[in-house]
């Protein structure tokens, strides 16, 4: 067949063979164009391409199985799927650490809204927070969220979080409050026990804001969550300009919290500075 190929018998061949990426046996299809030889004139090259996109022999052969879609690397999740910009985000605290998380998600196109905690002065009509976003009261803001940021001081959780229970059930709940001081440095079990059906996520807790407005290139953010809030929160983590990095399940929050500490003592033999970040390498 080269030989022929070489002399201008035979004009274009094609082989198609890709057991391995297909994951399953193959046959080879072989195609030949016989072209009749004249000494007179030299071997004609291959015909010029049509315009448009190239030939895709997989879907234009009828007799050749499809191709099965290409694996992640080893070790990566595929692409979070159906997720649109515009999930409607409720960020409870519009400090440093909300306000910076409500102005990188507002920027990348979802439906944010601060709650205010303050029930003695009410956000006043029109009010807008860090990065033009409205601020609500509380109960308010938590009516038709998808997911809620919990960013207010350690010592208000349980009020909040008690009173609003039934408004955080059944939604994604990111908790980025550290209690410092209290039994539970965490509020996973305040969250459980007054919004059983809510999806617990722990994130956003080990990092000072500065990396949350102005994130340095590479660094991740260790998490844990409910499997079914998981890919919510690696797109939000992304969303900020961090690589999202799964610890594990609610259970794995112990774990993620063991960061903060590591990160305090990186800051102080950084002479102070807040901006440090932590990053997870791979091989290959």
């Amino acid at each position: 067949m080269r030989r022929l190929k070489e002399s201008g018998v035979i004009r274009v061949i094609s082989a198609q063979l890709d057991a391995a990426a297909a994951g399953f046996p193959l046959q080879v299809y072989v195609t030949a164009t016989l072209a009749r030889h004249d000494p007179r004139r030299p071997p004609a090259g291959p015909p010029a391409a049509a315009p448009g996109p190239p030939l895709n022999h997989w879907t234009e052969r009828p007799r050749c199985p499809p191709r099965r879609p290409a694996c992640p690397v080893r070790g990566m999740r595929a692409p979070p799927a159906g997720l649109q910009a515009g999930m409607r985000i409720a960020v409870i605290g519009k400090g440093n650490i909300g306000g910076s998380l409500g102005s990188k998600w507002r920027a990348a196109g979802h439906d944010v809204v601060y709650g205010a905690r303050d029930a003695a002065a009410p956000a006043s009509p029109g009010e807008t927070g860090p990065g033009g976003a409205p601020v609500l009261a509380v109960g308010d803001a938590l009516k038709d969220a998808d997911v809620v940021l919990l960013a207010v001081p350690g010592q208000v959780v349980p009020d909040v979080v008690r009173e609003q229970g039934a408004a955080l059930d059944g939604k994604i709940v990111i908790d980025a409050v550290n209690r410092i001081g209290a039994p539970e440095f965490d509020s996973r079990a305040l969250v459980a026990d007054a919004a059983p059906q809510a999806r617990y996520v722990r994130a956003f807790n080990t990092l000072g804001w500065e990396n949350f407005a102005s994130p340095l290139p590479g660094a991740n953010l260790f998490f844990a969550a409910d499997p079914a809030a998981r890919t919510v929160a690696e797109e939000l983590i992304s969303a900020v300009g961090l690589e999202p990095a799964f610890v594990g399940d609610p259970g794995a929050t112990a774990t993620v919290d063991a960061l903060l500490p590591l990160w305090f003592a990186l800051v102080k033999q950084n002479g102070g500075n807040r901006r440090v970040a932590l990053r997870l390498v791979r091989e290959g």
